[in-house]
C-alpha cells in the first residue's frame, strides 16, 4: 500500500461513506485510502483535531522508557530533501545543502543524507565547523569500460564557474581558532565535469574520514590537502584518512593531479599522519600522488595508473626551505603498471631535496617501475621479487654481533628506520 494520507474531523462533521462518526471513532475508507476519525481520538497521547504533524506523535523506541515526538527523531538526521534539494540534475542544489549544514552545524554536527539522486552544484559547499558528515547512497569505482560512474547511487554534478571547488573542508582563518575535527563524506560521485577545480579540498581538518568516493574530472586536483595561513594551534590538516578512494582525470582534465598534499613552510604546518588505504588513481598528465609539503604519511594497498606522460608517485622538493618538502611519506604495497612511475626530486631539480620516503614491496609482478631517485635524495625501495635499491630500510645483523658491528653497519646505510642490536 503506498503512503496514505491522515484526514481529521469533528465528531458532527467527520464521515465515512455518508455516515457521521461517533465520537471516539475511528475508521479507514480503503478507496480513497483516508483515515477518518470522530472527536476523542487520539495518536501518542495527544487528541486530533484539524492536522497532524510530527510534534503531535510521541513514540517509544523498542527497549527504551522515554518518548519523543516524530519531529525530533526526524531532526537527528540532515536530509537535504528536506531543505529544498531536488536532485533532477539541473536545479542548483547547493544553497539547499548548505542549508542542511548549517542546521547540523547549529547542532554541533550531523549527518547529512543524499537520496540516490543527481545534484547539480552549482557554488563551491563550504564546512567550516567539526563533525560534519556527508553520505550519499552510493559510489561507484574507476571502470576501465563503459560510462564512468554509471553504477553510483548518489552523484554530486558540477554545474558552477569553471574552476571552482566543490567540497571543503576549511578551518577558519584567525590566530584564536582552533582547528575543526572529524566529519568528511562517504558513498558519492563528485562529477567536477571537466569543468570544475577541484573536487574536495581540506584546509587544515583533523581527524576527517573520507571513505567510498569516485572523484572525476576536476581540473586541477581531484582530493586537494593543504592548510590555513594561522589559527591558535597547528594548522597541519593531520589524522585523516582516505579509504577505497577512486580518483580519475583523463581525456577531459590531462593536467589534473590525483591526490595533492601540501603545506605552509611559513607556519611549519603541512599534511602529515594521514592514511590512505586502497586507494585508485588514474591520470593522463598529471600527477596521481603528488607528494609536496608533507610528511609521515601512510600509503597501503594503493595503485597508480598513467594514460599519458603523467607520473605514478613525485616526491617534491623545494627552493625555499628544507621544511617544505616531501619527507618521511611511507608507501606499502605500491601497485599498477608500467606507468606508474616513482620519482623522488633531488638536488637537480630543487635546492632542498626530498628526502627518507620508503617504498616497500613495490608489485613487480605488474611491472610498476624502478623509483627514478635523483641526487641528494635518499629513497629506499623495494619490489616483490626481492630487488631493492636506495639505501637499506633496516640494518642486517648476525646472531652474536655486537654494538660495534650495529655502529659500523649504521654507517653504511643512505636511511635508516630501524637498528637492531645484540649486544
Amino acid at each position: 500500500m503506498t503512503a496514505n494520507p491522515l484526514r481529521a474531523a469533528s465528531g458532527t462533521t467527520a464521515t465515512l461513506n455518508t455516515r457521521v462518526l461517533k465520537d471516539g471513532e475511528l475508521a479507514y475508507n480503503t478507496k480513497t485510502e483516508e483515515l477518518h476519525v470522530g472527536d476523542g481520538v487520539t495518536l501518542g497521547g495527544r487528541p486530533i483535531s484539524s492536522e497532524v504533524d510530527g510534534d503531535d506523535i510521541d513514540v517509544t523506541a523498542t527497549g527504551s522508557t522515554t518518548a519523543r515526538s516524530l519531529a525530533d527523531r526526524f531532526a537527528e538526521q540532515f536530509h537535504v530533501a528536506d531543505y529544498g534539494a531536488v536532485g533532477d540534475g539541473t536545479t542548483n542544489d547547493a544553497p539547499a545543502i548548505i542549508a542542511a549544514i548549517a542546521a547540523a552545524a547549529a547542532k554541533g554536527g550531523g549527518d547529512i543524507i543524499f537520496e540516490p539522486m543527481t545534484y547539480a552544484i552549482g557554488a563551491e559547499i563550504a564546512i567550516t565547523t567539526s563533525n560534519i558528515h556527508l553520505y550519499g547512497r552510493g559510489g561507484d569505482k574507476v571502470h576501465t569500460v563503459g560510462t564512468v560512474g554509471a553504477q553510483a547511487a548518489t552523484e554530486l554534478k558540477w554545474t558552477g564557474s569553471a574552476g571552482g571547488t566543490m567540497i571543503s573542508f576549511p578551518s577558519s582563518t584567525g590566530a584564536g581558532n582552533q582547528i575543526i575535527f572529524g566529519g568528511g563524506g562517504e558513498d558519492i560521485y563528485l562529477n567536477g565535469q571537466a569543468s570544475g577545480g577541484v573536487g574536495i579540498k581540506l584546509r587544515s581538518l583533523w581527524g576527517g574520514r573520507f571513505r567510498d568516493l569516485l572523484i572525476y574530472n576536476f581540473t586541477t586536483a581531484q582530493v586537494d590537502v593543504g592548510v590555513v595561513g594561522t589559527l591558535g594551534e597547528s594548522e597541519s590538516t593531520q589524522h585523516c584518512t582516505f579509504e577505497d578512494m577512486n580518483l580519475r582525470a583523463t581525456i577531459d582534465a590531462p593536467n589534473a593531479d590525483g591526490f595533492l598534499l601540501d603545506g605552509d613552510y611559513t607556519t611549519v604546518a603541512n599534511t602529515s599522519l594521514c592514511r590512505f588505504d586502497r586507494c585508485s588513481v588514474f591520470v593522463r598528465d598529471g600527477t596521481e600522488y603528488n607528494l609536496q609539503n608533507c610528511d609521515n604519511n601512510f600509503f597501503e594497498s594503493c595503485r597508480a595508473y598513467v594514460t599519458g606522460s603523467g607520473s605514478g608517485v613525485v616526491m617534491h622538493g623545494s627552493n625555499a626551505a628544507a621544511q617544505d618538502v616531501a619527507r618521511g611519506n611511507v608507501f606499502m604495497h605500491f601497485s599498477g603498471d608500467s606507468t606508474a612511475t616513482i620519482v623522488s626530486k633531488g638536488t637537480s631539480t630543487y635546492t632542498y631535496p626530498a628526502y627518507a620516503d620508503r617504498f616497500f614491496c613495490i608489485d613487480h609482478d605488474n611491472s610498476v617501475a624502478i623509483p627514478t631517485i635523483e641526487p641528494g635524495s635518499p629513497c629506499y625501495w623495494d619490489r616483490t621479487d626481492g630487488v631493492s635499491g636506495g639505501g637499506r630500510a633496516f640494518v642486517k645483523l648476525a646472531l652474536g654481533d655486537n654494538t660495534t658491528n650495529a655502529d659500523d653497519a649504521r654507517a653504511d646505510q643512505t636511511i635508516e628506520t630501524l637498528i637492531i642490536r645484540n649486544a
